[in-house]
Formats: structure tokens, C-alpha cells, sequence
């Protein structure tokens, strides 16, 4: 008796710590909000203005074409303050459908979710308003 007492107490045990773990997993998937205003460019011409003197103005005089080219491919970026931020690959066709406007440049105001590899998958992209 004793005996089947103590390891019903582990398995009840056993099963808090398992539906615990569920819950913080699935937490973790639903990550942060984020919001973020910056210069959308491609990942594979991020990299090289990040290695630049004035990375932040160098994505700024980035050309559009040049991005929505090389991000068709590659995968797109936020740079903001002179640091990358990956976009999601899911992400990519929101990006593409908003710099093919031709109304649009590539400073932007996005709003968004954090992932685990730190990367952001885009909710809503959209014009950033102008410095004064």
C-alpha cells in the first residue's frame, strides 16, 4: 500500500513538472512584441553595411532594387541604431509585397514577434514617418 501511494505522488509529481515544461514551451513560442523603426535591406547586404564605418547610413543609401532583388533570395533585415535584426523567412513576402509600391522606401516602422534565434516575424510593416 505504502509503496503504490509513493509512486502515484511521482507520477502526479512527474506529470506537474511535464505540464509545466508545456506551458513555458508554449510560451516561449508565442515570444515577445516587438516594435521597431529602422531601414529594411536584404540579409546578404546587411552584413556588408554592418561592417561599414556609419553601418545606419549605409543601409539608408541602400538602393530598393538592390533589396528587393537580393532579398528575394536571402532573406530580408531590419537595421536600426546600426544593428541587424533578422526577418523570419515567412515573413519575406510581406516584405517583398511592400517594397514593391512604388510609393515605398525602405525606412520602415514594423510591429512583430521576437523568435527564439532572435529574428522577428513581421505583423505589419509599414511606412516610417519622417524624422523632423
Amino acid at each position: 500500500m505504502r509503496n503504490t501511494m509513493i509512486l502515484a505522488l511521482a507520477f502526479a509529481l512527474i506529470g506537474l513538472g511535464t505540464r509545466a515544461a508545456i506551458v513555458r514551451a508554449a510560451d516561449e513560442d508565442k515570444g515577445e512584441s516587438v516594435k521597431m523603426t529602422g531601414v529594411v535591406i536584404d540579409q546578404m547586404c546587411a552584413k556588408k553595411m554592418a561592417a561599414k564605418e556609419n553601418p545606419q547610413q549605409a543601409c539608408e543609401q541602400h538602393d530598393k532594387a538592390c533589396a528587393l532583388k537580393c532579398g528575394a533570395d536571402g532573406g530580408y533585415a531590419i537595421m536600426t541604431d546600426g544593428k541587424i535584426t533578422n526577418l523570419t523567412k515567412e515573413s519575406s513576402d510581406k516584405v517583398k509585397e511592400y517594397l514593391s509600391k512604388d510609393d515605398t522606401k525602405t525606412a520602415v516602422s514594423i510591429e512583430g514577434t521576437k523568435q527564439a534565434d532572435g529574428s522577428i516575424a513581421l505583423k505589419q510593416i509599414s511606412a516610417a514617418e519622417a524624422k523632423k
